[in-house]
């Protein structure tokens, strides 16, 4: 099984909207099967991740999922296992900080004389500076919330996409380049608490 962040799959380009916070029905036999194999790949113990703390109801498209937040000390984030409702078919997982999302992100960028802290205007004012710049070497800018941090540089043929979730062991990257309003809604997005920057894009793990 091959890591991608988040869901490279058939509603990757869907806006995924939450539709409710279920219980999880115990045993949850489904999610601990799919959690060993995720266990086993990552090299993490049992006693590393906690049982399964909740499970959210996904609809995007015709298609409804289950997404199911396992904590993992090792890292401080939550492993996320995606699974289609009807079928209990396996999508994908995932892993990311859900609560450090929400804290107030900080922005920064060698066109800014500090790191500040965002807002829907400074974002737009900034990536469109860098637009601008594409010969420049400084045409860069990182949105971080969290310990966890999104990330863009302009180069001659469209921008690069980066997020890092927790660690660097979990880096990852578009592997297309991309036009400014994929980057503008990526950012506005990471800084609004929102997950629809994750599901609209197709993300590659990458070792750095």
């Amino acid at each position: 099984m091959n890591m991608k962040f988040l869901h490279s799959h058939e509603y990757k380009s869907k806006i995924v909207q939450p539709m409710k916070l279920v219980d999880p029905v115990p045993p949850a036999d489904l999610e601990y099967n799919l959690l060993e194999s995720i266990k086993n790949e990552l090299s993490l113990s049992s006693e590393m991740i906690r049982s399964l703390e909740k499970t959210h109801e996904y609809l995007s498209g015709d298609g409804k999922f289950r997404h199911s937040l396992f904590w993992c000390s090792k890292l401080n984030a939550h492993y996320i296992l995606i699974t289609e409702i009807e079928s209990d078919r396996f999508v994908g997982y995932t892993c990311q900080d859900i609560e450090g999302q929400y804290l107030p992100c900080k922005i920064s960028s060698p066109f800014l004389e500090d790191a500040y802290e965002a807002d829907s205007e400074l974002i737009d004012e900034l990536l469109e500076l860098i637009d601008s710049k594409p010969e420049n070497s400084n045409a860069f800018a990182i949105l971080e919330s969290g310990g966890c941090y999104i990330q863009t540089k302009r180069e001659k043929d469209g921008f690069l996409l980066e997020y890092q979730a927790v660690s660097n062991a979990l880096h990852f990257k578009i592997l297309e380049k991309l036009e400014l309003t994929d980057v503008r809604n990526a950012f506005q997005s990471f800084n609004e608490g929102s997950d629809q920057w994750s599901y609209c894009l197709h993300w590659e793990r990458v070792a750095i």
